[in-house]
């Protein structure tokens, strides 16, 4: 299937930037610990992120824009900067969401480089059953210090000591498993979305709404725990909580075979620009974390929290503006 980028992708993007900034942002002024309708809204920004993080990477390929090594690794050391300047941990640590998204597009790049098309079904099977697997006879490690760069420096050897690779492939922030599953599921999505019929969409826009009802009255009177200052309830994604990002991306897989064409303007430049609003969200968000916000006033984190979100929103726009007129410049001088 060949289709050139389109405005949709850039929306879904935007409503996952947009959930990202609000839910790592709330934790350091408000408690949203008991409201669970609040919690799963904001897990669903990873899912949608990382399906369409397959499914561009994919799109690309087939538009003959394939993902050089060079652009993913840009976003691999994105992450090492965030962790290593920001919030002054070692990188390769604690494996935040990029980590995870670079680590896949470069598996994704081999199943391209060598054609593998077919067999991305089969990864996901086994890799489910691998998570099973992983869950039955690793202990979930709850509690995720991150790792100063001074504690580093005392003991290097507390590098590997302190289980990084289980870090990494299962109990990290957003380890492999099981969320590999979503990114290698959202490039089969766009090799298939050109076979899929209206019927075919409808039915899967139906399963993947009753999965997200269903999930939501599963666990109505459940208590989530909190991992750190996080309320997305992935800690840990296990059992029926698999449910929740198959139904997202079930139902962003149904609304693009209908919809292409999606702007919202400001959720579309969120999306266009996602990379850079998740940086600026980190510096805003490890600004929070060294001061005690919240004990400021209710009606004054609110006024915190806004002023936070428009400058986010500001500055994403500015870097819009700046990169179109780049590109208008250039095209003068083509012309």
């Amino acid at each position: 299937m060949k289709l050139e980028r389109f405005d949709t992708i850039d929306f879904f993007r935007g409503i996952a930037v947009l959930i990202m900034i609000i839910a790592n942002s709330t934790p350091y002024l408000f408690d949203f610990s008991n409201l669970n309708l609040i919690r799963i809204i904001f897990s669903l920004a990873a899912p949608i992120f990382i399906f369409i993080a397959g499914f561009t990477t994919q799109m690309n390929k087939i538009n003959k824009k394939p993902e050089s090594l060079t652009r993913i690794i840009q976003i691999l050391i994105i992450a090492i900067f965030i962790d290593f300047f920001i919030w002054h941990s070692i990188p390769l640590f604690t494996f935040d969401v990029l980590y995870l998204i670079g680590f896949s597009k470069i598996i994704l790049f081999l199943f391209n480089k060598f054609n593998l098309t077919k067999e991305k079904i089969i990864v996901i099977i086994v890799s489910i059953g691998l998570f099973i697997l992983l869950s039955k006879i690793i202990n979930y490690r709850f509690i995720i210090p991150d790792l100063s760069v001074s504690e580093f420096y005392k003991n290097p050897l507390i590098y590997f000591q302190s289980g990084v690779l289980q870090r990494l492939f299962y109990d990290g922030w957003f380890p492999i498993f099981p969320w590999f599953i979503f990114i290698v599921l959202g490039s089969y999505a766009y090799d298939n979305l050109n076979y899929n019929t209206k019927t075919t969409s409808i039915l899967i826009l139906i399963i993947g709404f009753l999965l997200m009802i269903f999930f939501y009255f599963y666990y109505y009177n459940s208590s989530f725990p909190v991992r750190e200052k996080y309320y997305e309830i992935w800690y840990p994604l296990n059992g029926f909580k698999l449910i929740l990002p198959v139904s997202i991306c079930l139902i962003i897989y149904g609304l693009l075979f209908f919809y292409k064409k999606i702007n919202f303007g400001i959720i579309n430049i969120l999306g266009q620009n996602s990379l850079f609003a998740y940086l600026l969200n980190a510096i805003i968000d490890s600004i929070f974390d060294s001061y005690h916000f919240f004990n400021l006033e209710l009606n004054q984190r609110i006024l915190l929290f806004i002023i936070s979100l428009i400058t986010i929103i500001i500055l994403t726009y500015s870097i819009s503006l700046l990169k179109l007129n780049k590109l208008d410049r250039k095209s003068t001088r083509l012309n």
